[in-house]
């Protein structure tokens, strides 16, 4: 149930696990989240995986066998950024609420050695409420990426956020 592709009831083989089972509904619409996918059984929620350590990784810790009547949830996904430039793997990504550029950087497959390190750029969409106190409804923020990565307080990012990292080279 939840965000994807086909919701239903499905009659799954013994052997399938909550990450297995994303195959049987075609996984999840645009809008589902692939952090935390829930297990429910009766009425409770036994688990959650996080497809990200999957994709990661090629581990999938933690991920519980099915049963008779278990309830596969997807929610919808959470705050998104997107990221491109000097990046190994440019996109769009589901970012946990604690998690910050760090996080970002290191699931975009880390930085190339052609990145300019002394700026990157983040576009970000004011929210609605704090447009009238600002006088704009988008900013863009410059950053220090070797500092940023040095330090160890990690830079915020918000949900719409767009990175882009420079190349050396430029």
């Amino acid at each position: 149930l939840g965000e994807v592709e086909q919701p239903g009831a499905y009659s799954v083989s013994p052997s399938t696990s909550l990450s297995s089972s994303l195959y049987y509904f075609q996984g999840p619409t645009k809008n589902g989240s692939l952090r935390e996918i829930r297990l429910i059984r009766k009425d409770k929620q036994i688990g959650s995986i996080d497809f990200y350590n999957y994709l990661l990784s090629g581990n999938t810790p933690n991920d519980p066998r099915l049963q008779l009547d278990d309830v596969v949830f997807m929610p919808p996904r959470g705050k998104t950024v997107s990221i491109h430039g000097e990046i190994n793997r440019q996109g769009i990504y589901e970012l946990k609420e604690t998690e910050g550029l760090k996080d970002l950087l290191h699931i975009a497959g880390d930085l190339p050695v052609t990145a300019y390190m002394n700026r990157a750029q983040i576009s970000r969409v004011v929210p609605v409420d704090d447009r009238s106190e600002l006088g704009m409804d988008r900013m863009v923020i410059d950053i220090d990426l070797e500092s940023a990565i040095a330090d160890n307080k990690d830079i915020e990012l918000r949900d719409g956020d767009v990175l882009e990292i420079f190349s050396i080279e430029d």
